[in-house]
């Protein structure tokens, strides 16, 4: 019998971008996954801060995963890993409803998800990129 061991690489301190429609992309806030509790910040260290952040690359490997939080709610997104970030889709309205109120959560979920991919190291991941535009959410859930 062998043991394998899964290396990914250290821990992410990332910052979080969202992308709303027909808007800029803005830094809205850090995750930091040292952190114990809540590990979504927005204690920026100066407007620098705030305002830049790492394009995440080149898409590597996409993922559909889907968010179970009871038997009758679960919620769909598209995650890109890309090198240098996590790129977050809500895959219909009630995905981005709930990604909207709970971040840490999906973020989290996202990540878990993304380390299953080969090849992927966390300390790498300088961004996640939470994208609300439009042409992703293209089904209604009524």
């Amino acid at each position: 019998m062998r043991t394998i061991s899964i290396q990914n690489g250290g821990s992410i301190k990332a910052k979080i971008v969202v992308i709303e429609n027909n808007a800029d992309a803005n830094v809205d806030a850090i995750y930091n996954e040292n952190t114990v509790g809540n590990k979504i910040t927005r204690d920026f260290k100066d407007e620098e801060e705030k305002e830049k952040f790492d394009e995440p690359g080149k898409v590597i490997d996409e993922k559909t995963f889907i968010l179970k939080i009871s038997e009758t709610n679960s919620y769909n997104y598209k995650l890109e890993y890309r090198e240098k970030g996590l790129v977050i889709k809500p895959l219909n309205y009630n995905s981005k409803n709930f990604l909207e109120k709970s971040k840490q959560i999906v973020i989290d979920a996202a990540i878990s998800r993304a380390s299953q991919i080969v090849g992927f190291i966390k300390k790498e991941i300088k961004t996640i990129i939470i994208d609300f535009s439009k042409s992703f959410v293209a089904q209604t859930d009524l």
